[in-house]
């Protein structure tokens, strides 16, 4: 099997890979996490699946759950291979859930393996096995080798090991003797590790002991030399934090001194505010005890009596509009009296209800009469006067039935002499040979019988007068054949014609006796007598249909007419009837809108008198507050100016009652812990600090920080802390230099004697 495709949508760190495999071999290359070990997986997983069964344990869900993707939505991937015989197929799999829905489908077909395959359930498909010929785990021990892993053979050493002789010597028995021959020899010499009493084994365990010695030396040098190197680091480090304390504990004293010359400062400011208040509010004490829990009522009474005053205002404005337009109304309603009558005898819905019965009526009238017209009309083009239609009507059944019966026969007649004409046609079509070819072939035959007879008794031919004899009886035979057949034709040809002629006198008769009976209604059928029949019939129950509706109309128009006289009316048609309609709708709305007019004017009036109500009452409370308050209230605007005064001159003087407190809290907060002769000598002494600071590091001068006090001083403790810390680390350093080499001999004493032993070694 050779894989030849692998598609990847997203698995760990991989998205949108689309990759096609060479034939013979295919290698993968790339930095650490490039990926590589993850497209290894990817392959594992397309094969083989995350699940081995019917049932997901928890660790083969926690491997898919480490491979979903880091940044791709989708989940999955496909991978096509080649089996040996050919085939291919495609495995599609989706890892997004546990059920891992999975197809196998021919790549090239595009026919679906999935169900014939054997797939079950978490994506577990048994065709895979028997495709590639192992299952997952011999996969795993065998064609499957992840990154700085081996794979050994438990149980095959002696394979192993001949493996390695073969590559030694070609032989597996020759390399075997001959070193066992050697050592053999040598032990005896000098010999095994068992044996301790030999010299080899002593000069070798001197040997180790003495580099063990100098192996100990190196690393106690070594461990010298990072101690060095730490010391000077930490050294350097302690240096910093020495500079950096520094700098944090001047830029303590900036923020202090700051702080300090701000309390300083605020404290001056509220003792001015404070004198300056005082001075203030003794000018206003007079108005301390003004009254002004009637401050909202008033406000609200007020502008109560403002929005009162100003809808008693509107509504007067409102009404003289109204005034104006119910004039206007009356007015126009003057024009109308007529309707205001007819309004009293006929409602409208009445008038309108015979108005549209009576247009309904009339259009049938008129419907009625365009029919009859036609009617008319249709008639005379017909060449049919309505004076004769009369009688039309008087045929008797009787009569009918006789005119039906001749025209009956006739075309029976005619229908017989249609068959004789054909049967006629049919005889002189078979009339035979004409007398004329018979006559021609009997005076051939004699002919021809003749010049044979001549022929033979000459001697030229011999059988001539045999064949002129024959000749001669055939021809006679044909003639007469012939002569009886046209005789026969000729006797039929003739009966036919004559009963022909028979038929056609019997036509004629028959003809003649219905003409005479259709004269009279000058029709030329008894077809065309019952249309006309018909004709005569239908005129008629138009023209009574037409009578109907007309005295129907005359009915209506009676009773309109009794009521549409007093508007004017002595005629009536359809504009005469809109126009009444529309001079009623006219009239109404008119009326509609004056009444409606008249009462939003009676509204009005009450509005106006309720109004005027509240505003007297309103103005009686106002005056009633305002004589509580001390002022005089005969006029209520002087009342309200006096009353704004006094009240703005106590909220004045409560202000700075408010101002006052606020700037004695200031002046208390500030001198709460410390007196202001505190305060200065704090300062004082927080300047000689920054002085000495300075004295030592002048760069630091000038410099600002935008951290709060209290972050700047706990990072000071932080920074003193560490200082102390890398402080004792700096002694332990020092001890430990002093003491790392004490325990160990001079390294050239320990490499000369090194030296010695291993010459003796060699030896």
């Amino acid at each position: 099997m050779k894989l030849t495709k692998i598609v990847i949508h997203g698995f760990g760190k991989i998205v949108d890979l689309n990759c096609k495999f060479n034939p013979q071999m295919n290698v993968f290359w790339g930095l650490n996490e490039a990926g590589k070990s993850t497209l290894q997986q990817a392959i594992l997983a397309l094969l083989y699946g995350f699940y081995q069964g019917s049932r997901a344990r928890p660790a083969e869900t926690e491997e898919r759950e480490r491979y979903k993707p880091w940044q791709a939505e989708r989940f999955g991937g496909t991978v096509c291979y080649r089996l040996d015989d050919g085939r291919e197929f495609e495995i599609i799999r989706d890892f997004q859930t546990s059920d891992v829905p999975t197809r196998i489908i021919d790549p090239i077909t595009g026919k679906d393996y999935t169900s014939a395959l054997g797939t079950k359930r978490h994506g577990f498909i048994a065709a895979v096995r028997e495709h590639l010929g192992m299952n997952k785990e011999v996969f795993l021990s065998t064609a499957f080798v992840r990154q700085a892993q081996v794979k050994q053979l438990q149980g095959r050493k002696p394979v192993i090991d001949e493996i390695v002789s073969l590559l030694d010597t070609g032989s597996v028995d020759l390399s075997a003797k001959s070193a066992i021959a050697i050592l053999e020899k040598k032990i005896q010499e000098i010999g095994t590790e068992k044996a301790r009493v030999r010299k080899l084994q002593q000069a070798q365990q001197r040997l180790a002991k003495l580099k063990n010695e100098n192996s100990q030396l190196k690393i106690a040098r070594q461990e010298l030399h990072q101690a060095i190197i730490q010391k000077q680091k930490q050294e350097h480090e302690l240096q910093n934090s020495r500079h950096k304390l520094m700098e944090y504990q001047y830029l303590v004293t900036v923020k202090k001194i700051e702080q300090l010359r701000t309390q300083l400062q605020k404290l001056q400011t509220a003792e001015q505010h404070l004198k300056t208040l005082d001075k203030k509010a003794e000018e206003l004490k007079v108005y301390a005890k003004f009254p002004d829990e009637f401050r909202d009522t008033i406000l609200k009474r007020t502008q109560n009596l403002q929005n009162l005053k100003e809808q008693f205002k509107n509504i007067a404005e409102e009404k003289k509009q109204y005034q104006e337009t119910v004039r206007r109304f009356q007015a126009e309603l003057e024009k109308f009296a007529a309707f205001r009558s007819l309004a009293e005898q006929l409602p409208l819905d009445k008038f309108q209800q015979q108005s549209n019965h009576w247009k309904i009526v009339d259009q049938n009238y008129q419907n009625a009469q365009k029919d009859l017209a036609a009617e008319e009309t249709r008639l005379t083009e017909q060449g049919l006067k309505k004076e004769n239609l009369q009688c039309f009507q008087d045929l008797s059944p009787e009569m009918l039935v006789g005119i039906k019966q001749l025209e009956s026969e006739i075309q029976q007649l005619e229908t017989e002499l249609v068959a004789l004409q054909q049967r006629k046609a049919q005889t002189q079509a078979n009339r035979g040979v004409v007398p004329l070819t018979q006559w021609s072939v009997l005076t051939g035959s004699l002919i021809l019988s003749a010049g044979l007879l001549y022929l033979g008794i000459r001697g030229i031919f011999p059988s001539g007068i045999l064949v002129g004899i024959a000749t001669l009886i055939c021809g006679n035979g044909i003639f007469f054949y012939w002569q009886r057949k046209w005789r026969k034709w000729r006797a039929e040809l003739r009966q036919v014609e004559t009963k022909i002629e028979q038929f056609e006198q019997r036509k004629i008769v028959k003809q003649d006796e219905l003409r005479q009976q259709l004269k009279p209604y000058q029709v030329g059928s008894y077809q065309e007598l019952l249309e006309r029949k018909s004709w005569g019939e239908t005129y008629l129950q138009k023209w009574e249909a037409l009578q109907k509706v007309k005295d129907e109309r005359d009915k209506i128009e009676f009773q309109l007419l009794k009521y549409l006289n007093i508007v004017g009316v002595k005629e009536i048609t359809s504009e005469k009837l809109e126009e009444v309609e529309s001079g009623f709708k006219e009239y109404l709305n008119l009326e509609n809108e004056h009444n409606m007019q008249v009462q939003q004017l009676q509204r009005l009036q009450r509005e106006m008198v309720q109004v005027n109500d509240q505003i007297e009452a309103t103005e009686s409370s106002l005056r009633q507050l305002y004589e509580k308050c001390g002022i005089s209230a005969e006029e209520l605007e002087a009342a309200r100016a006096e009353y704004d005064k006094s009240f703005a001159q106590k909220r004045r003087w409560l202000n700075l009652q408010k101002e006052l407190e606020k700037w004695v809290a200031e002046k208390e907060g500030i001198l709460a812990t410390k007196s202001r002769a505190e305060l200065e000598t704090e300062l004082q002494e927080i300047e000689k600090q920054q002085k000495a600071l300075l004295a030592r590091r002048p760069e630091l001068e000038g410099k600002q920080s935008s951290l709060e006090l209290r972050r700047l001083e706990q990072i000071v403790i932080d920074l003193d802390r560490e200082r102390e810390t890398r402080e004792k680390q700096v002694e332990r350093l020092a001890e430990r230099i002093q003491t790392v080499m004490k325990p160990h001999r001079a390294r050239a004493e320990i490499e000369e004697e090194i030296a010695e032993v291993e010459m003796e070694v060699r030896r």
